[in-house]
């Protein structure tokens, strides 16, 4: 049965989570000199301005050469104006989550808990020592990001250097959620640490990879002049066009068919260099050098291409192969360089069968897998666990799963997977949809237009009621907007010219039923 309003959804929506913060003052380390955060108030060139208990609200203007300092047991989430040369610091134990931020160019070094929200233009420069959270539709300019090895650093809606003179630097833990990695040529991605991408990548630019780099799913491109080193572990969930010269040093694998084209080589420069392509495989040019290959399906050559490496029937995966990056960075507090890694899903898919979703997913490797949990949404923001599905653990052979939701909403359903290990940080892979259809009842209520700029336009088929009551969440579901009017044909909502670009949900409330749409705001 398709429900309008089922009870997990609306949970979903409209459960707000309210955080509490307990600040110690003799805890907090403002600079020496340093002046308290006042609403209202501009600070200029070499002034240092500290916030040591919650600013929850007001705007502060940071001129350049200014510096803003968290400290212990802090907490800003206020708004800023702010220029070039601006610095930004969070302490340990710090929370640094701005409602907005304008014209910021600068650094930010954060050792507490961050949230960006905002957009990083050109010369900007990000360390993260503890937690970073990068929201979804943030712009990056040509910037600087660095991930300590004590940093977890998760990126939401993907990752697009799109410049080219952006460096990203990861020591830690990276997971990019909800979409892939597109770096373009002249863009650097140096990884020493651990890094999920729940989805397919473009890789135009230089890669060098001495730790873990696991791309989930997706038909992946590597092209550009731009070379391609792994002394690690490098691996790509689905399948893969490559153009561009690879050295590989390490464990390099392939999830499904590869097509190494015409212009570069791919060549290992080590013994215990590892190729593994899970489908088939064409190359036009030279793939040779020391180590082995195991290639799961036929090779074939095209313009001349040479195949000369060893191959091997003994299938080595991230279970049994023995890494050999000697740069790989040591863990936060630990003398090990041995990462490991996550569950690795090869697809993950949504259909409709009946009255019910259809979910089916493959992984490639579970190792010290706990659990993929199902989670449900119906605005692609707030998700809610539906089911818990065992891993099958250290599998390194492909697992296929399956799971019927029968209790779906109206409209878009939104599907992801939650992978739980039990010593790697948590990922998500990426997110499906399907939709099914509305009943005459259901659609009573459309809104228009979606992507919206400044105002949007509710449209009544079939309301009745004098008390009309329209509300619009943010992604953290607090209401932002609320709006009362008796029903008409249609009602114009104009949004505050400060409001964020992002996603949203608005609620109707009419004759004791509760409508929701997903919208927005561009």
């Amino acid at each position: 049965m398709i429900k309008l309003y089922p009870n997990r959804a609306f949970k979903a929506l409209l459960t707000l989570t309210v955080a509490s913060f307990s600040v110690l003052s003799l805890s907090a380390q403002c600079p020496t000199g340093s002046v308290s955060a006042v609403a209202g108030t501009t600070y200029t060139n070499g002034q240092v301005v500290c916030v040591s208990g919650n600013f929850t609200s007001g705007t502060i203007t940071l001129n350049s050469g200014s510096q803003l300092v968290i400290a212990t047991g802090g907490s800003f989430k206020g708004n800023i104006n702010a220029a070039s040369n601006v610095q930004i610091y969070v302490q340990a134990d710090a929370t640094f989550q701005p409602g907005s931020v304008n014209n910021f160019v600068g650094k930010i070094t954060n050792y507490g808990t961050t949230t960006i929200k905002f957009n990083l233009p050109s010369g900007t420069e990000v360390i993260n020592n503890k937690s970073l959270e990068i929201s979804n539709g943030v712009n990056l300019g040509n910037v600087t990001v660095t991930n300590s090895s004590c940093g977890y650093l998760t990126i939401y809606g993907g990752l697009n250097l799109s410049g080219n003179a952006s460096t990203f630097s990861n020591n830690g833990s990276v997971s990019v959620v909800g979409g892939g990695l597109t770096l373009e040529g002249g863009n650097q991605l140096i990884n020493r640490g651990q890094m999920y991408v729940n989805g397919k990548f473009i890789l135009r630019g230089k890669i060098t990879n001495d730790g873990r780099l696991v791309f989930s799913s997706g038909n992946s491109t590597i092209e550009g002049s731009d070379s391609l080193i792994n002394r690690n572990v490098f691996v790509i969930g689905g399948s893969a066009t490559v153009n561009k010269a690879i050295r590989n040093d390490g464990l390099f694998w392939i999830g499904g068919a590869a097509s190494f084209q015409n212009s570069y080589n791919f060549n290992q420069t080590n013994a215990a260099a590892y190729l593994r392509v899970d489908g088939s495989m064409t190359y036009a040019n030279v793939v040779g050098g020391s180590g082995v290959a195991h290639i799961a399906g036929s090779k074939a050559s095209q313009n001349g291409g040479q195949f000369l490496l060893a191959t091997t029937t003994t299938v080595k995966d991230t279970n049994n192969y023995a890494a050999v990056g000697a740069n790989a960075a040591k863990p936060c507090g630990s003398s090990e360089s041995q990462l490991p890694l996550p569950i690795i899903l090869q697809n993950f898919t949504a259909k409709a069968s009946g009255s019910a979703a259809q979910l089916n997913w493959s992984t490639v490797s579970e190792l010290n897998g706990k659990a993929m949990i199902v989670q449900h949404s119906t605005d692609g923001v707030s998700f809610e666990d539906i089911q818990t599905v065992a891993s099958t653990t250290n599998s390194s052979l492909v697992q296929n799963y399956s799971y019927i939701d029968n209790n779906v909403a109206n409209g878009v359903n939104y599907y992801r997977l939650k992978l739980v290990s039990s010593d790697a940080p948590i990922s998500y892979s990426a997110v499906v949809a399907v939709k099914f259809n509305a009943t005459a009842e259901q659609q009573a209520i459309s809104v228009f237009p979606n992507p919206f700029l400044d105002h949007f336009t509710v449209k009544f088929a079939d309301v009745k009621g004098s008390n009309v009551v329209a509300k619009l969440y943010n992604a953290q579901g607090a209401a932002i907007l609320v709006q009362s009017f008796n029903s008409a044909a249609s009602v114009t909502i104009n949004t505050p010219a400060t409001l964020a670009k992002g996603v949203y949900v608005l609620e109707i409330s009419a004759n004791g039923e509760k409508y929701y749409h997903r919208l927005m705001k561009l």
